[in-house]
């Protein structure tokens, strides 16, 4: 089957697993050397895998207790939705927030992690349309084979299509920085949100970190 190649869109993002990503960069001020996917300064992974249940609740109590002692701590968070959510769904949930990357799962290419200048909407909408415009390629370079064989793979290609739209629910994950312990602790007890992931200890920047978001457990919208 043809696989298209992942945007080029990122965060200094590579995937690391079919539902998580992998997001680094360089804080020179907080290491003497440059942070790899190998050696990264931290990282945020559920433990063995992205479904534990224990890691989510180890996690969600260790932001309860942070919330409890130092509520204005400044704090960054890597936040796994609940379910996919659309790009305006999740900028209204994010408000106030500063959200620096978003996790997005098309339908049928890898794992995208786009950064948000301006809005999510902003940051869906071009990847979206770069996979559109490749999808529209692929389909088109099928049907000039005008091969018979190709006709599931053709037909499976243009609902990938229809469905690749920068208002899809394929938001599942974002990273907030420079936020607090309390605000960040409002936003865990949102329906929408499953984990508010934190370091220990705390920090401020997730620039170099090794993130793995939990995908959504139920199907998209």
């Amino acid at each position: 089957m043809t696989r298209r190649r992942a945007g080029p869109h990122r965060f200094t993002a590579i995937v690391a697993a079919a539902i998580a990503l992998t997001a680094g960069m360089v804080v020179s001020h907080r290491s003497s050397s440059t942070p790899t996917i190998a050696h990264p300064l931290g990282k945020l992974a559920p433990t063995p895998g992205p479904s534990s249940e224990g890691y989510v609740t180890g996690k969600r109590a260790y932001l309860s207790r942070l919330a409890a002692r130092q509520p204005d701590a400044p704090a960054a968070a890597l936040v796994s939705f609940a379910r996919f959510l659309r790009a305006d769904e999740a900028d209204q949930l994010m408000t106030g927030q500063h959200v620096g990357v978003v996790f997005l799962m098309f339908p049928g290419p890898t794992p995208e992690a786009p950064r948000v200048v301006t809005t999510i909407h902003a940051a869906v909408a071009k990847p979206a349309a770069d996979i559109a415009d490749l999808t529209r390629q692929e389909i088109a370079a099928l049907q000039a084979k005008h091969d018979p064989a190709s006709g599931p793979l053709i037909a499976e290609r243009r609902r990938e299509l229809q469905a690749t739209t920068e208002d899809c629910a394929c938001v599942y994950a974002v990273v907030i920085e420079g936020s607090t312990v309390a605000r960040l602790m409002t936003l865990q007890r949102s329906s929408l949100v499953r984990l508010v992931d934190v370091p220990d200890p705390l920090t401020d920047d997730l620039a170099g970190w090794q993130l793995t978001p939990i995908a959504p457990v139920k199907t998209r919208a």
